[in-house]
């Protein structure tokens, strides 16, 4: 046996220490020495909050995080508060059913924040698939911090790839001028030749005057004799619209703008401006003007 039984250690000593109920001790728990049965309490007090402080049990809105040790359970906490992150239950010991339950709970009211960090943390295969069928993502890495920087820049993708989904659905800023001497046809359909004085338009777009007036709809956009499913700023292309006679309700000359439904505007002007070019941004304000003459609280 490569160990010797001693009477008393000493600081940084490294002893294996064999007793009853060990199995219940947390890694990385503080040991204390007891001399009198009356110290006890104390130590005991002392430990519960020791632990107590990084042990979390609540019913926040916040991440399920599990770690190997008190240590490391207690850094994870730590720099999760400091990047502003909410922690609804910390413990140790590998990854239950109860986790991967409290995550699901808080999914259903924050998707971003009902998920588990697992460091050095068993996973069983069925805890996997529990946590899939109820959409928990579980984080494992071996590096602590990298850990939380995973969920972090998961949480950054996900998010820019839903706002760049929901700003592809909007209808953008379009403002175009019609040729003069660029008229093809009158009516049904109409068809102009026109320049994209700023944003764009495209196929399916409702086209109002200066006076916000729904003139007609974009049927189709040639460049060249071919069909395209854009036009930009500083192109200049034929458009077809079944509605507007040329010379009646449109005119030579005159400038048209994609009429943005009210939320999109809404959206625009608020959640997605900084996506917005500077040209796009002046032609939604012509946009939002237009619209505030005939009401006042459109798109606020």
């Amino acid at each position: 046996d490569r160990f010797k039984a001693i009477e008393e250690v000493v600081a940084s000593a490294g002893v294996k220490i064999v007793a009853e109920g060990l199995e219940q001790a947390f890694p990385g728990s503080p040991i204390y020495g007891l001399r009198t049965q009356e110290e006890a309490q104390v130590v005991f007090d002392r430990l519960s909050a020791e632990v107590g402080e990084f042990r979390i049990s609540t019913d926040k809105v916040g991440i399920v995080v599990k770690a190997d040790s008190l240590g490391a359970l207690e850094s994870l906490v730590a720099y999760l508060h400091e990047r502003g992150l909410s922690v609804r239950l910390a413990d140790i010991g590998e990854v239950s059913k109860r986790d991967v339950m409290e995550a699901s709970i808080v999914r259903e009211k924050d998707e971003f924040l009902g998920v588990i960090l697992a460091y050095n943390v068993d996973v069983s295969k069925s805890i996997e698939i529990e946590a899939a069928n109820r959409g928990v993502k579980i984080f494992r890495n071996p590096v602590l911090f990298r850990l939380i920087d995973e969920y972090i820049e998961w949480v950054d993708k996900t998010k820019s790839e839903r706002e760049r989904g929901e700003f592809e659905k909007l209808v953008k800023p379009g403002k175009i001028r019609i040729i003069e001497g660029m008229v093809f046809r009158r009516s049904n359909p109409a068809i102009v030749g026109v320049e994209v004085v700023g944003g764009l338009i495209t196929p399916r777009v409702s086209l109002m005057n200066e006076e916000g007036k729904i003139v007609g709809t974009i049927m189709q956009i040639q460049d060249m004799g071919k069909a395209v499913p854009v036009a930009t700023a500083g192109m200049k292309v034929a458009i077809s619209m079944k509605e507007p006679i040329v010379g009646r309700h449109v005119k030579e000359n005159e400038y048209l703008y994609v009429a943005i439904p009210e939320n999109d505007a809404r959206l625009l002007s608020t959640v997605f401006m900084n996506k917005l070019d500077e040209q796009s941004r002046k032609i939604l304000d012509e946009v939002l003007n237009i619209n505030r003459k005939i009401n006042p609280l459109w798109a606020r």
